[in-house]
């Protein structure tokens, strides 16, 4: 029976726009296959434990940031260890800005983990819009995005979104198992093809069962209503 340790950092300050719910969507998932698994909620200042298969880092309030990305950097070196490893590492919004090379608040420039490519400006323009495209594997993707930052396209990005024109082009950013999305809804349960994505850096996966394709269709059906109020 393959295991499956998900250890979730910083509940108390990163878990905003459902972005904490990734988790839980990749329990759920590696579950119906038999899977074990366990998460784990890691806090300000608490201890990093030993081994993860996968990081999940939720969406945050730009107030969060200083905390957030302190508590990241005590723990870098045991994020960077359990990565080198193998594990994989899903950011969401804020929780991806904080892996970039660094994040500016108020005219503040602050380094982030350096462990993607990117930079981040927090509280720029809003955006508050549900948004279609594809990931980077050319599959249907949807959510919702709301958003106060800034950020530069990633040369690999994570989706590719066409719809609305305001938002359309690359969205976040996926490479060495590391996958970044400012998209929430939450992400994967929107598009359960990224969750089965990252549970596949762990180990391969059997044919899906009976609650996988009921899940799978719900998905689907959310993205093309999502599809057809943009008008896509």
């Amino acid at each position: 029976m393959t295991t499956l340790r998900i250890v979730r950092l910083l509940p108390d300050l990163l878990s905003i726009n459902g972005s904490l719910g990734n988790a839980e969507i990749l329990q759920a998932r590696a579950s119906w296959w038999g899977w074990k698994v366990t998460v784990k909620d890691v806090t300000e200042g608490a201890t990093f434990p030993t081994s993860a298969d996968i990081v999940v880092i939720g969406h945050g309030t730009s107030s969060a940031t200083t905390r957030a990305l302190a508590a990241l950097h005590a723990w870098s070196p045991h994020i960077r260890s359990v990565h080198d490893k193998g594990a994989a590492i899903l950011g969401l919004g804020l929780g991806g800005d904080l892996l970039g090379q660094s994040v500016e608040l108020r005219d503040e420039k602050l380094e982030g983990l350096g462990m993607t490519p990117l930079d981040a400006v927090l509280q720029h323009h809003h955006v508050s819009t549900e948004v279609w495209g594809v990931d980077s594997e050319g599959r249907e993707s949807a959510g919702y995005l709301n958003d106060l930052t800034q950020r530069p396209a990633s040369p690999t990005p994570l989706l590719t979104l066409s719809s609305p024109p305001s938002v359309s082009g690359g969205e976040g950013h996926h490479t060495n198992r590391i996958w970044v999305s400012a998209v929430s809804g939450p992400l994967l349960g929107l598009n359960p093809h990224i969750a089965d994505d990252i549970l596949r850096s762990r180990d391969s996966l059997p044919e899906p069962t009976e609650r996988h394709a009921v899940a799978d269709a719900a998905a689907a059906k959310a993205r093309q209503a999502i599809a057809g109020r943009l008008g896509v």
